[in-house]
């Protein structure tokens, strides 16, 4: 006898996810040296418990469809490099306020080249670094000493942009304050391996769409047996049955 039954899949929740690598990236250094052209981006603390270095990236978001929800935004970076003896090293990430910087150009002293950052003391021999050009902290992540990808939760700086792209001048990826002479490296926009290059992860929601139509699926065997009472359909994950 041939059976067929057919099932209803409940969808989960419409979302998009996508991945997208920075129009541009450099690190600032307590120098008036730019670093966009090399393959890695620097953290580094120096003298102890003084930031040194600090990691700029911009994105261009116009490629999001209109209407698009953020669900969530991770900034992620490959780690390559490590200096100095911290087990662990703190790294926050912020967005950038009051100056479009212009990567190609921007060092410790300038955000292009020209103009300075907002003066601060807070580095080497009161080299700004754009520490007083960053909002609060979006995210914290904890460095530890093995290589690889990191992440920092940026949804709320993304938000914020999609919501005003006036607002969009970049983040900032902050070094750790309170350590010892040292920080982390990792691959730039201009690093050999395409893999370790920077990306923001973005998952989006369309607010004004409906979400996709159920899938049924059918099932069709041949019964062969002439002694069962009835035939019994569970619904299951890697083996295991989920009977509702």
């Amino acid at each position: 006898m041939l059976l067929a039954v057919a099932l209803l899949a409940s969808p989960s929740a419409w979302a998009e996810t996508v991945t997208m690598p920075p129009v541009e990236d450099t690190y600032l250094n307590i120098n008036a040296t730019n670093y966009a052209t090399s393959p890695q981006l620097n953290l580094y603390t120096w003298p102890v418990n003084m930031i040194a270095n600090a990691i700029l990236l911009r994105w261009d978001l116009s490629t999001l469809p209109a209407g698009a929800v953020i669900e969530s935004a991770v900034l992620e970076l490959s780690m390559v490099g490590i200096e100095g003896t911290d087990l662990t090293y703190e790294s926050t990430v912020h967005r950038l306020i009051n100056r479009l910087p212009v990567l190609s150009r921007a060092t410790g002293r300038t955000y292009d080249g020209v103009n300075g950052w907002a003066p601060i003391p807070c580095c080497y021999q009161g080299i700004p670094l754009a520490q007083a050009d960053i909002a609060p902290a979006e995210s914290m992540t904890i460095l530890d000493r093995t290589l690889g990808v990191k992440w920092w939760t940026v949804t709320g700086i993304v938000r914020a942009w999609l919501a005003d792209p006036a607002l969009n001048l970049g983040l900032l990826v902050n070094s750790d304050p309170v350590a010892g002479d040292g920080g982390r490296s990792f691959a730039s926009l201009e690093a050999s391996t395409a893999t370790q290059r920077p990306r923001l992860i973005v998952t989006y929601t369309l607010g004004d769409s409906p979400p996709p139509p159920p899938t049924f699926l059918t099932l069709t065997w041949q019964d062969n047996a002439d002694n069962e009472d009835g035939v019994r359909v569970d619904r299951g994950d890697n083996g295991a049955a989920l009977r509702e």
